[in-house]
């Protein structure tokens, strides 16, 4: 099975390709400023992110493509965009009804208390581990995160 893993972001959106043995490809749709409180510019940045992911999963096969889904967390990030990577998730679903979608969420992939987590993944990255072959191509905190997120759904999780 091969897979396309998305840490959506209207910032920055990790992917990942993989199979159940190796990173194929990693990639980053990156911008240099976010969208703030503008409806309007977040909606184009979701039609850009959109024809970017659409362009880049094409040249890629895959059977299901993993997207992290959103909970919301408290604490600093309380008052800031919060509302922006939900829209963005439900854009995906809509303006990709191609695709066969898997949501998760990071509340079960990348919590160190849950079990089963893929936690260490971006951890171990991130320390220049080679997790499985080709993950070292994983260089930022948004493809570490989709790269949990596919491990996760090809059951790489902790015990």
């Amino acid at each position: 099975m091969r897979l396309v893993a998305i840490d959506p972001g209207t910032r920055n959106t990790g992917l990942v390709w993989m199979s159940e043995s190796r990173v194929l490809d990693a990639a980053t749709i990156g911008f240099a400023e976010s969208c703030g409180q503008d409806n309007v510019a977040l909606l184009r940045r979701c039609r850009a992110i959109t024809a970017r992911l659409a362009a880049w999963m094409a040249e890629r096969p895959h059977d299901v493509t993993v997207l992290e889904g959103f909970t919301s967390f408290g604490g600093r990030h309380q008052g800031a965009c919060v509302f922006q990577t939900p829209f963005l998730v439900g854009y995906l679903l809509g303006a990709l009804p191609s695709e066969r979608f898997a949501i998760q969420t990071s509340a079960d992939v990348l919590n160190p208390s849950r079990r089963g987590n893929c936690a260490w993944v971006k951890r171990r990255t991130a320390a220049g581990d080679e997790v499985m072959p080709g993950a070292l191509q994983c260089t930022n905190d948004h493809e570490r995160s989709a790269l949990a997120h596919g491990m996760w759904r090809l059951g790489m999780g902790e015990p």
